[in-house]
């Protein structure tokens, strides 16, 4: 076992009765102090607040992993939309979903050409001209 001790050697009686001794000891002095009473009162009930302020801590480092990882995503897709902003003011033109040319190309039916455009939104922007 190491340090010249057998296994045989070691009084496992004595090391069980210790800590209860020990124990006893303790429930003897509480007892007998209410200054020692209150303080082990107060031990416990602030044991109590740290396991909850540590559990609190927890949820709260939880939470901050939670909106830093969604902050994180918000700043990609921001680099993203500057990226394409960029671009479009570089080449001038944007391209659309196909979505977004059938729509287009709808209102564009509904106007009739570019040259009634401007008359169209003057219109649009002026309903009580209409007969």
């Amino acid at each position: 076992m190491g340090a010249g001790h057998e296994w045989a050697d070691i009084d496992v009686g004595s090391a069980e009765a210790h800590p209860t001794s020990k124990q006893s000891e303790l429930s003897r002095l509480l007892a007998a102090s209410d200054v020692l009473a209150a303080l082990d009162d107060e031990h416990t009930r602030l044991e109590e607040r740290l396991s909850g302020a540590q559990a609190e801590s927890v949820r709260a480092k939880d939470a901050l992993g939670a909106v830093e990882d969604e902050y994180a995503q918000l700043c990609d897709q921001q680099d993203e939309t500057t990226l394409t902003i960029d671009r479009i003011d570089a080449d001038g033109s944007v391209t659309l979903l196909d979505d977004q040319a059938d729509y287009l190309d709808t209102a564009f039916v509904e106007v009739g050409s570019l040259d009634t455009l401007g008359e169209s939104a003057r219109a649009a922007s002026h309903p009580e001209s209409d007969p």
